[in-house]
Formats: C-alpha cells, structure tokens, sequence
C-alpha cells in the first residue's frame, strides 16, 4: 500500500485519488486467491497458511482503512471535523470487533432457526441493519455487511449460513460487478492504460517482494516464495468497493476506468503467473532465504 500511495503521488491526480489509489493496489482478492488455492491444489503447501493468514489480515485491515479513508473523501471542514468523522467511524468498528469477540453467540442465538429459509431471512437481515448503521456511523455500507459477516463467522450456525449464502454471493457478486460496468465508459480506458501498466509492474515487483520476505520469516524456500508473491497479485472485489466508494464522493472520474482496468488485468494476468510461479522459484537467488535445520535434522 505504500507503493500504490507513493505511485499515486506521482500520477498528479490529487491526494484523496493517492489514498483511493493505495487502497486498490495493496489489497488482493481473497476469492481470487482462495480459489487458486485450490484450483492448484496447494491447500496442503507449508505456504498456504501465511497466503490464509495475509488475505485475513488485509480483509480486516481494509475495513479500518476505509474508516481513515472517510473523512479524507468527505467534505469535512478542517482537521476538527476530520478526526470526529475517523473517530466515530472507528468507535463503529471497535464496537463491532467486540461483539464478535464476546457477542457472538447471542447473535448466533437471535438468528438461528431450524427452517433453512427463515435462516436467510434472519442473516441477510442482520447484515443489512449493521450495514445500515455503519451508513450512520460514516463508515461504507458494505464495510458494515463485512463486519456483520465477521460476527456470524463465530457463531455456532455459521456452517449454516456458509452453505445458504452461497448462491447469493454468486447472483449479488454478478449484479456487483455488472452495476460497476455499467458506471465505466470504455472510451476512458485508452486514457489510463499506460498508468494501468505501471500500477500492475508495482505490484508485480512487490509482490515477489513481499513473498521473499515472508518466506524469509517463515523459512521457506524459493518455491514458497514464488508460490506466495504470484499467489497473491490477483486484486478483485475489494478494489472495486474501493472505486465504487470514491467514485460516490466524486473524486477524479479517472478511478473508475484505472481501478477496472487494473483489476481486469491482474484478474486475468495472476492465476496465469501462479500457475507457473516455479518459472520465477527458479531465477530467485537462493541466498536471500534462510535455511533452517529442522531437530531430527540437527540430529
């Protein structure tokens, strides 16, 4: 994320359009990356569990970070403003992250039922009205989904839910991305293609970057390091709530075309590099991983 705010500097189109611009760089794509995962069948890898643990982290953090993001695109009148408008967006979220950590079963209890349909009902429900007081609270509707999704996660019908929600993730995912399409004027894109392609060489470059050094922490090898870095450069929905939010507090109406374009192409361009990621293990010096000795080993 420093590399996006730092390359959205250098694009000139504003500081609220560097932070946008960040956001959509720094996060991957957690279905992208989770169905990688096992379209390669690399659940099993030693990797797989730091890849898991980034996409977590990153999920958790973008609501944070959208938080931040709400008084630098709102029209607060000075830093006074500002800091109330974070504030209160994350006393929203504060609150949430303790409901899920001591709450969670009395909302598993307030929406469980034995009839699957009335299930639905009760968990779409509960989502919408968190996402309508995050609204309130200033912070994006959909941030509130998530950290109503976060909550139900750790309540005893969660597998229930998993299963039930499924299908609409899918058709409400389609009509997601149909509905940003449709904000997106095609003869833009040409406008931004050269801008697209540094904003994807940056994180291809960090990327790999970021799979050394967690390979290094871990003491993996270079395949881990590859596997992870290419694994990970996939950017999908997240990007999108991202553009879609600051598309909505009028920012500059290139975002939109960028953040399509380049999520377009790492969409397309990452399960291609992760299926091949044994290419890059191989031209990886092997000096810059620390090989550890295991006990039977050093036995």
């Amino acid at each position: 994320m420093g590399g996006g705010l730092v390359l959205g500097f250098l694009m000139g189109w504003g500081t609220k359009e560097a932070f946008v611009i960040a956001g959509v760089v720094g996060i991957s794509s957690s279905a992208i990356v989770t169905k990688l995962l096992v379209e390669l069948k690399r659940l099993a890898n030693r990797e797989t569990g730091m890849i898991l643990g980034i996409i977590v982290v990153q999920d958790v953090f973008m609501a944070f970070y959208l938080s931040l993001l709400q008084p630098i695109l709102g029209d607060a009148d000075g830093p006074l403003e500002a800091a109330f408008e974070f504030g209160r967006a994350f006393l929203f979220l504060a609150t949430m992250l303790v409901l899920m950590r001591y709450g969670a079963r009395y909302v598993g209890r307030l929406i469980d039922s034995e009839d699957d349909e009335l299930l639905t009902v009760l968990f779409v429900g509960f989502a919408i009205l968190i996402a309508g007081i995050a609204e309130e609270f200033g912070v994006s509707d959909a941030i509130g989904a998530l950290m109503a999704g976060l909550v139900i996660a750790e309540t005893k019908v969660a597998p229930r839910v998993e299963r039930l929600v499924l299908p609409l993730r899918d058709a409400f995912g389609a009509v997601f991305f149909f509905a940003f399409g449709l904000t997106i004027d095609p003869g833009e894109v040409s406008a931004v293609a050269v801008v697209v392609g540094l904003a994807v060489v940056a994180t291809l470059v960090m990327n790999v970057i970021a799979g050394i050094i967690g390979a290094r922490i871990y003491g993996f090898g270079q395949r881990a390091a590859a596997n992870a870095g290419l694994t990970l450069v996939g950017r999908g929905e997240f990007s999108l709530i991202l553009a879609t939010f600051a598309v909505s507090a009028r920012v500059d109406a290139r975002i939109g075309p960028f953040t399509a374009l380049y999520v377009l192409v790492l969409a397309v361009l990452g399960p291609l590099l992760a299926s091949r990621s044994h290419l890059l293990a191989r031209v990886l010096p092997e000096r810059l991983f620390v090989k550890r000795t295991s006990a039977i080993e050093g036995l």
